[in-house]
């Protein structure tokens, strides 16, 4: 490896850990805080039971379309939105992005590849991180604002929803069950990828 080749792969690295950390220190490592519908312990809440009668009435979710409306934390200054689908299977892909187009901050699992993809507000370009650093730094650092939004679709349901979010008091507007393409879970066609190469 020359030199140049070296300095782009520790550079490309850097950028996945700092951008990771920046936004996961940002909304408490993706930890929610009272009322977000998810416990914090890696399972999503509620039991859907009706108190009145017994019955279940938790939705079966296989993918969901939520829009944080108000939330202004890390890099999502104008909002954020959340997409996964193929959630009733063990691993499954999602993908989470800034709601205002301009900032362009976007971050994606892709569960078959097992790999995270990043790009940055003002760059054209992706970081791809795979294995250790992208199940570390990559998925488990960003997967909690995917899992708050499962919660608070299987205990509130499709629609608009007062929560929170750690200090964070936002709008949660659900969609349940919506087609998401393989396109949204991967950089978009002919976009320039790099992988970065630890020393």
């Amino acid at each position: 490896m020359n030199l140049d080749t070296k300095r782009t792969s520790l550079v490309a690295a850097f950028l996945v850990v700092f951008a990771v950390a920046a936004v996961a220190g940002c909304t408490g490592n993706g930890v929610p805080g009272e009322d977000t519908g998810d416990p914090g312990n890696g399972e999503a809440p509620g039991n859907g039971e009706d108190p009145g009668n017994g019955e279940d009435i938790t939705p079966e979710i296989s993918s969901i379309d939520a829009e944080w409306i108000g939330y202004e934390e890390g890099e999502f200054e104008g909002g954020a939105r959340v997409r996964a689908r193929n959630m009733d299977t063990e691993d499954y892909d999602w993908r989470v992005e800034s709601a205002d187009p301009d900032e362009h901050h976007i971050v994606i699992w892709n569960s078959d590849e097992n790999a995270v993809y990043i790009t940055q507000p003002g760059e054209e370009d992706w970081t791809m991180a795979t294995g250790t650093l992208a199940e570390q730094f990559g998925k488990e650092a960003w997967k909690g604002m995917v899992t708050a939004s499962e919660g608070w679709a299987k205990n509130f349901g499709e629609g608009r929803h007062d929560v929170h979010h750690g200090e964070e008091s936002l709008e949660i507007e659900v969609e349940l069950n919506p087609s998401l393409g393989d396109d949204l879970f991967v950089p978009p066609e002919g976009a320039d990828v790099e992988e970065p190469v630890m020393p």
